[in-house]
């Protein structure tokens, strides 16, 4: 087998393993100690695939599946546990018609990724979607739109996946320990790191108004390759419907929130620059910037078929650095990270002044160097081996454990993890013992009453929703605070509770 990689970073992996244990930077569980849920059902929706490739005249309904690995609940005493969607690749079609071992929420890299994130504390949820587009047609303009249509029904499903647990936690007994406002999603690659960045950042139509989403049809009328009526909204809330009646999406699961506090992706694109705004979350990029891919800030979709360009997108560097640009990532950059590979990357001569940017250096024709598959449970055709020149198991799986490593720090700043050895200038007052504040009711309709059991005064109470904006801001100045109605939506919310000595943070979810 091919092995030409560049062991850039192998020295930072080498030296973060060395260090101490400590729970979302580095692995404190053991395989043991892991539990895995399989195949647990989370929505019903609308597949072309059967028409597509099994001569059927409709959408048809499929049901949806996720696999979920955590430390399990009898050795790990943490109920409110950080959870990261973990979306497989496979350019939307299924494993081997793809010409690859990955597509399917069971292959190797995702169940690579999704064990290493439940030994580190977290709690990975590897959801299935539905598959289907025709990525062989010959017209550029139809290549574009099957390639939106299949993007658009993907997050559809990822968003209802994590609607589903949101509703677990509030409705159902939290039967994973998650915190709601503490949700994460990890395209890994192949076209996974895409959808994720699109279920990640686009949720409104706006979005998908920009010039290389218009196509001409084959009567010369240009239009949007979205469609609300017929495909349904972004989120998936709305039900989709061609003219001729048949259901394209099915509403699973509204009423939740469907964002993501932050993004990991895979070597993702974008059709259009513009996809980032302020206020949405901070995006950590994979990528190989030896591959041509990855060199630039932008270039050309092509046709497979004829070679022909249908657009020009944005690439993985530029969409990274349009995130930088925003502002998304300020609070990495005031963190001052100090592990290994942090302090690693920042010296990259490339890339090190892009934070968030992690670059995984290997053979210049293989887009992801940490993809890899069992090659005696998939033992395909050398034309496979040849999408992924110089793959090795041994190396994808050590940068994979790079990969996991830098987004622990990271995580530990955007949630607010405790995580001591996280060298951060971004918080500076200490963080109390959350009994120290009461809060009551608690699911509450509106009403809520925060007290002290030490009869220390709350100086400010701020209120934050699941996107980290602050919602209400209140002065009280005693240790009883009463409010009939706050005003706000249904949903889950994090208070920060001032105090003379520090603050306490607690968790608020409002129902109808």
């Amino acid at each position: 087998m091919k092995n030409r990689f560049t062991f850039l970073l192998a020295f930072c992996f080498l030296f973060s393993v060395s260090q101490a244990q400590e729970r979302y930077t580095s692995e404190v569980f053991t395989d043991a100690e892991i539990k895995l849920t399989s195949d647990a059902y989370f929505a019903t929706n609308a597949t072309i695939f059967n028409l597509l490739f099994a001569g059927a005249d409709e959408f048809v309904p499929e049901d949806l599946f996720m696999d979920v690995y955590e430390p399990d609940p009898s050795v790990d005493t943490v109920r409110d546990r950080p959870m990261v969607l973990v979306v497989h690749g496979g350019d939307a079609l299924p494993r081997i018609i793809n010409n690859a071992c990955y597509g399917d929420k069971t292959d190797s890299v995702t169940v690579t990724t999704a064990k290493k994130l439940a030994r580190m504390g977290y709690v990975a949820v590897a959801p299935n979607y539905r598959l289907g587009w025709n990525p062989l047609a010959t017209n550029g303009d139809d290549f574009l739109d099957g390639l939106v249509d299949a993007s658009v029904r993907i997050q559809q499903d990822l968003k209802a996946c994590i609607r589903f647990l949101r509703k677990d936690v509030a409705e159902d007994g939290n039967t994973y320990g998650l915190d709601p406002e503490r949700f994460a999603i990890w395209g890994t690659a192949s076209s996974a790191g895409t959808y994720s960045g699109f279920a990640a950042y686009i949720d409104t139509v706006a979005e998908l108004q920009s010039p290389t989403f218009f196509v001409t049809d084959q009567e010369g009328n240009v239009r949007l390759t979205f469609d609300e009526d017929q495909a349904g909204n972004i989120d998936g809330t709305i039900v989709g419907t061609l003219p001729n009646g048949d259901t394209t999406n099915y509403v699973n699961t509204p009423g939740y929130s469907s964002k993501f506090q932050l993004a990991c992706l895979g070597s993702g694109i974008a059709l259009d620059p513009g996809t980032v705004d302020p206020d949405e979350p901070p995006m950590i990029m994979f990528g190989n910037p030896n591959s041509p891919v990855t060199q630039f800030p932008e270039g050309p979709i092509q046709l497979p078929t004829t070679g022909q360009v249908v657009a020009f997108a944005q690439l993985s560097q530029g969409l990274i650095r349009e995130a930088v640009e925003v502002g998304v990532n300020d609070a990495w950059i005031a963190a001052d990270f100090t592990d290994a590979i942090s302090v690693a990357v920042a010296a990259d001569t490339n890339f090190g002044e892009v934070e968030g940017w992690l670059p995984l250096y290997g053979d210049p024709e293989n887009e992801y160097p940490w993809v890899h598959w069992d090659t005696v449970s998939c033992s395909v055709s050398e034309q496979t081996f040849d999408v992924l020149p110089g793959m090795d198991t041994e190396f994808a799986i050590s940068q994979i454990d790079t990969m996991a490593a830098y987004f622990g720090v990271r995580a530990c700043v955007t949630f607010g993890l405790n995580c001591p050895s996280v060298s951060t200038v971004s918080i500076k007052e200490e963080l109390l013992d959350g009994n120290i504040v009461t809060l009551a009711p608690n699911p509450t309709s509106g009403a809520i009453q925060l007290s002290t059991n030490n009869g220390q005064r709350m100086t400010t109470i701020d209120i934050f929703n699941v996107n980290g904006q602050l919602v209400r801001h209140y002065e009280p100045n005693t240790d009883i605070f009463n409010r009939e109605n706050t005003g706000l939506a249904t949903g889950f919310y994090s208070l920060v509770v001032r105090l003379r000595e520090g603050v306490v943070t607690k968790k608020m979810i409002i129902t109808e």
